[in-house]
């Protein structure tokens, strides 16, 4: 019987991101996670599971989240259209990481028909950003229908159906915006940059991780550090 790799998984959830960071913030800090461990992340899960499986130091995190913001929060009338640059700007600001050999990035291939692409022979840090941003580049929100990587014009890779791992991996937990509870945003803000939102997201995503550990334990009590 083939024993499958276990997984930690980053769904889609639009700006929601800020929460699962904030989620991603605690596992960094309270869980020892073994090389064995495979990461996956699906749109702007994407990112969390690229800052998860680097294993970025929280601080780093902490200015990195900052930084998008900052910039993001000055560029607010053409957020979508400068989501590539603010992105990159925020992440290499703050130094390169090194690149992990089980990160999974869930994208979708347009042509000649839409399908499910997970990307993993990543080059460098800097390969690894650009298949976020592909995985979370909304069609035509973010100005175009797709862009090109490695030959291929793609796009968000939620865009076609059910949000999962490789078929030789195994989930054994799915951080979404709405893990620990239903009330975390509105849905006319998933899409909707409010700095103010985006910063409580962060923040309510690492304390809700605090009040509801027990539900991060029942998947991952064995990795907790001690």
């Amino acid at each position: 019987m083939l024993t499958l790799r276990p997984c930690i998984h980053f769904s889609t959830g639009g700006l929601g991101i800020f929460y699962q960071l904030g989620v991603t913030k605690y596992l960094l800090e309270n869980y020892d996670f073994p090389e064995s461990m495979s990461y996956s992340g699906i749109s702007a899960g994407s990112f969390c599971a690229m800052m998860l499986s680097t294993k970025v130091e929280t601080k780093v995190l902490d200015v990195m989240i900052e930084n998008f913001v900052s910039v993001a929060t000055e560029n607010e009338a053409g957020f979508w259209s400068t989501l590539n640059t603010t992105t990159k700007s925020a992440i290499f600001t703050n130094g390169e990481f090194d690149v992990p050999e089980r990160l999974f990035i869930g994208t979708c291939k347009l042509f000649p028909f839409p399908e499910r692409v997970f990307i993993n022979d990543f080059e460098d840090a800097s390969d690894i950003v650009d298949a976020c941003l592909v995985s979370s580049h909304v069609p035509f929100l973010c100005g175009t229908i797709g862009l090109m990587y490695r030959g291929h014009l793609m796009c968000d890779g939620g865009v076609i159906g059910k949000h999962d791992t490789p078929d030789n991996l195994n989930k054994i937990i799915d951080v979404k915006c709405n893990m620990f509870r239903d009330d975390v945003m509105d849905l006319k803000d998933v899409f909707t940059w409010n700095p103010d939102i985006q910063r409580r997201l962060y923040l309510d995503g690492y304390r809700d991780s605090i009040t509801y550990r027990n539900k991060l334990d029942k998947s991952l009590i064995i990795y907790r550090r001690i």
